[in-house]
């Protein structure tokens, strides 16, 4: 059996753990992280060719053509970097869904 000071380190251990773990999931912290993937993203790419190429293309069909091709002929750093860009977006709006809805549900 552990002595009460191991239970007491083990149980403040994952005290902080979970005390970084939320820091890192803050909104500030997504916020500068989409950032940072953006900065990369516009460094790594031509942004006035794609947007001249994306404006070529006929219909939403196309679109959606243009951007799977564009996606899969990059590089796997710009995949990874786009990849998460788009979770963190996604995730920060569902998290504020369930922020909202939550609100509504106290009313």
């Amino acid at each position: 059996m552990a002595s009460e000071q191991e239970l007491r380190k083990r149980i403040m251990r994952s005290v902080y753990v979970m005390y970084v773990a939320r820091q890192l999931t803050s909104m500030p912290v997504r916020i500068a992280a989409v950032l940072v993937f953006l900065f990369a993203l516009i460094s790594s790419v031509s942004l006035p060719n794609v947007i001249e190429n994306a404006l070529q293309v006929n219909g939403l069909l196309g679109l959606v053509r243009f951007s799977v091709v564009a996606f899969l002929s990059t590089t796997v750093t710009v995949q990874l970097t786009a990849i998460a860009s788009t979770f963190i977006v996604g995730w920060s709006m569902v998290d504020g869904l369930r922020h909202k809805n939550a609100q509504l549900s106290v009313q």
